[in-house]
């Protein structure tokens, strides 16, 4: 579901990006950059949660 809603987010703004003139090679460029953002903030929330457990776990 959240993957759909990705998508269809994508798209919408796809084309009012394409509306406005933005070529569609900067679009991918656009959309990749965006998600290689995701992944890295996702991956900083993920081991600060993990090193927060550890710490609660060893109780320092």
């Amino acid at each position: 579901m959240k993957d759909t809603k990705t998508a269809l987010f994508f798209n919408a703004w796809h084309s009012d990006l394409k509306k406005s003139g933005v070529k569609t090679k900067k679009l991918g460029e656009i959309t990749l950059s965006i998600r290689e953002k995701q992944a890295i903030a996702y991956n900083q929330i993920r081991t600060a949660h993990i090193s927060a457990r550890k710490s609660l776990i060893n109780g320092k």
